[in-house]
Formats: structure tokens, sequence, C-alpha cells
């Protein structure tokens, strides 16, 4: 790196949006394993309530990306 150059920095929208799908994506994959944990047990139940909550903190994600990279 030449000096007096400095290295730009994500911004914020992008940060907030890549933290958010990675806990969406844990949740919906921890919501996976409880349903094939259940089916191994013989009660096949769909987790709901974690589905909806990562399908809730996605677009939170994206509206922080949306609201937060502004040029």
């Amino acid at each position: 790196m030449k000096k007096g150059r400095t290295k730009m920095a994500e911004p914020w929208g992008e940060i907030l949006y890549r933290a958010a799908a990675t806990v969406a994506g844990l949740v919906a994959l921890l919501a996976l394993l409880n349903f094939i944990y259940n089916v191994s047990e013989g009660e096949p139940m769909i987790p709901v309530a974690a589905l909806g909550l990562a399908a809730v903190i996605w677009p939170i994600g994206l509206c922080c990306r949306w609201i937060f990279d502004v040029p």
C-alpha cells in the first residue's frame, strides 16, 4: 500500500445486512436441525416460530442496508 492511502471501510448498512443475514441463517439452520431431531423422535413438527423469526430478521437487514448505504 502506498503511503498516504487508507483502506475504505465497509458502509454500516452492509455490515448490518451481513450480520442480520448471518443471524437469520443460523436461526434457520437451528430450526432445520430441530426439525430433523423431531422427525427422528417420531414427532415431525415444523418450527414455525423460528422460521418466522428468521424471515423477519433478514428483511430488517435489507432495510438497514438500504437506509445506511448513503453514498
